[in-house]
């Protein structure tokens, strides 16, 4: 009796197990790719609300949700020029719900500033990049500073009083005034903000000598409160009159880009799915009005070709970093 009593438990133990070898794996396989997305998707923008990386991803968003047919729920966490939104990505779940805001600066520059846990052409799964930043040089109007190279004469003149506002340090905008300062021989104190917003509103209130951001600047340039230096592409910047830019000045030209990823291993079909969402949502009038009005150019680039892109100016910009003596290559 006691034998049959055993043999009893071990058939059912092992029929446990076969059902438990079914459902473990299709719980893991997650829905049918043709289904998705089934429910709300998180995403979360490693930056301060306000900036140029926050608005332009709403824009983005908004959009996508009528194409996705679910809503995109966007929080933020700023900390460590997105590392900290980047890492919680990283240990999300790959189903294609939980997305993460990736730029060049984030992917292609901090991690030559200092170590970071992360390679994001290996750890993530790059969805799409949808823009590229406009950035300046700005100060306020009543400076006596009408010119890029009389504010890096003061700034040679009076090492390190000169502060500048960033977003990040390691952020183009931030190299690009390392560059400026490198050629002209001046030391300056850069203070980063976790975004373009913040960094704008302490020049405003005088807590900075100067921003080096993007479009966050430009209502209060033409409000006449903030005067702009230098842009660091060629992009008109409107209702503000010509300014001179790095490429038409120097011959240099220091835009990046912005756009979203996963966490590593999101099945290919999901992808191709959010991919063209957004691409789709760039069609949408209220994001292309809305890119113009934060004087952000929109580009494209598809997930295929965006890590090949992501390498590639891991290295460029390496080169830059290296050859300013910064970051990790300081001396």
């Amino acid at each position: 009796m006691k034998r049959k009593r055993i043999k009893t438990l071990f058939s059912h133990c092992m029929v446990f197990c076969c059902l438990t070898a079914l459902i473990v794996p299709a719980a893991m396989a997650g829905e049918d790719p043709s289904q998705f997305p089934s429910k709300p998707i998180q995403l979360t923008i490693g930056w301060s609300p306000g900036g140029g990386t926050d608005l332009s991803i709403r824009l983005l968003a908004k959009a996508a949700e009528k194409i996705l047919g679910q809503p995109i729920i966007i929080q933020n966490k700023p900390g460590g020029a997105s590392a900290a939104a980047l890492m919680e990505n990283k240990k999300a779940r790959p189903d294609g719900y939980n997305l993460v805001s990736l730029n060049a600066i984030a992917s292609c520059i901090v991690p030559h500033m200092r170590s970071v846990p992360y390679k994001a052409w290996d750890d993530f799964s790059p969805v799409m990049s949808y823009g590229e930043y406009v950035a300046m040089l700005a100060v306020q109007a009543d400076q006596p500073w009408k010119t890029v190279d009389k504010f890096m004469e003061y700034a040679k003149k009076n090492p390190k009083v000169v502060t500048v506002g960033v977003s990040a340090i390691g952020a183009s905008a931030h190299l690009a005034v390392e560059w400026l300062a490198a050629k002209h021989n001046a030391k300056i104190t850069f203070v980063p903000f976790g975004g373009g917003a913040p960094a704008v509103a302490s020049l405003l209130g005088g807590h900075i000598t100067a921003s080096s951001t993007s479009g966050e600047v430009l209502p209060h340039v033409r409000a006449g409160k903030l005067r702009v230096l230098v842009t660091y592409s060629d992009y008109p910047l409107e209702g503000v009159g010509p300014v001179p830019s790095l490429p038409g000045k120097y011959g240099f030209d220091l835009s990046s880009w912005t756009g979203l990823a996963a966490p590593k291993g999101v099945p290919e079909p999901i992808l191709e799915k959010l991919d063209k969402a957004f691409k789709k949502a760039m069609e949408e009038e209220s994001f292309i009005k809305g890119m113009k009005n934060l004087t952000m150019l929109a580009s494209y680039t598809g997930h295929k070709e965006l890590t090949a892109k992501i390498y590639k100016d891991y290295k460029a910009w390496g080169a830059l970093v290296k050859k300013l003596k910064i970051g990790l290559y300081k001396k």
